[in-house]
């Protein structure tokens, strides 16, 4: 990954499924990244990833295109509340943990 900001998707760079990237203590797994064709016609690339929820641990999939300087979601679709932060406790770091997930720092 780029250096800097770990969610800075820069258009040339190589993103590979299984790499990985952390936001806030969340970790984040790149499963594939695809062309995309915009409305103007031009073609820009999505990065395809997934966490596991804060709230309810299940895992859920996202999408970003590059490049965008963009937070990813930090909750599943059931659990999503928009304004109200997501904390990654105890119990979550535990449950990474336990399935082998690493948390970034």
């Amino acid at each position: 990954m780029p250096k800097g900001h770990p969610l800075i998707f820069c258009e040339g760079f190589k993103y590979n499924s299984g790499d990985k990237f952390s936001f806030r203590k969340q970790t984040y797994e790149i499963i594939k990244t695809e062309p995309y064709e915009k409305i103007d016609g031009s073609i820009t690339n999505i990065v395809y990833f997934y966490s596991y929820c804060v709230d309810c641990f299940n895992k859920f999939e996202c999408t970003m295109p590059i490049p965008l300087n963009k937070k990813p979601n930090r909750r599943c679709r059931k659990c999503k509340r928009p304004l109200e932060k997501a904390r990654v406790t105890l119990k979550y770091k535990s449950f990474c943990d336990n399935i082998g997930f690493t948390l970034g720092i």
